[in-house]
């Protein structure tokens, strides 16, 4: 079955109620919703073609978004369902909540280089003569962001860029060796 915005509203009212849903504005509402449609369309292909009977998909929390627009935004990979396969799964599941993103909390790598002159200007940072000296710590202030987004989704809230984001931390770290 091919699920649209006439048979799934009700469910994603459930879904917005059960996450406890905001949006800002309608647009973003709208946008919400496509995506939940999309992934509410994905668990039921998957559950359709799984041939293990033990085994079922259900959206999470994260169904109202897109997760490949999301990676590339901020280098974070989710799923926007489960897979239960026992009942512990089920049981588990039941009682966990994955971590709530938001967006306004993460670094967006879109953003990165105005970031990044930001960066230079707050900490006195030196403009690099060199192109490739430039290159090398811009490279690194943005492994900084992206392993910044990647501490705040698993968990640990202090995401903020100080004066080391873009210091080398190994000594070869952009250099490729033959």
């Amino acid at each position: 079955m091919i699920y649209n915005a006439d048979n799934v509203t009700e469910v994603f009212e459930y879904f917005k109620e059960k996450y406890d849903k905001r949006y800002k504005d309608d647009a973003e509402a709208s946008k919400a919703f496509k995506n939940f449609v999309v992934n509410f369309n994905k668990v039921s292909n998957l559950n359709e073609a799984t041939r293990d009977k033990d085994t079922f998909y259900i959206v999470n929390q994260y169904a109202d978004m897109d997760p490949n627009e999301f990676n590339k935004h901020y280098a974070i990979r989710f799923k926007p369902y489960f897979e239960i396969s026992n009942k512990k799964d089920a049981e588990f599941l039941g009682r966990e909540r994955l971590r709530d993103i938001n967006a306004s909390e993460l670094y967006d790598l879109d953003q990165a280089e105005e970031l990044y002159n930001e960066f230079m200007k707050k900490y006195k940072k030196r403009n690099m003569t060199k192109r490739y000296d430039r290159q090398v710590h811009y490279y690194r202030f943005v492994k900084t962001l992206v392993e910044m987004n990647n501490n705040y989704f698993r968990g640990h809230e202090n995401i903020s860029i100080d004066e080391t984001a873009d210091v080398l931390k190994e000594p070869n770290e952009y250099f490729w060796s033959k």
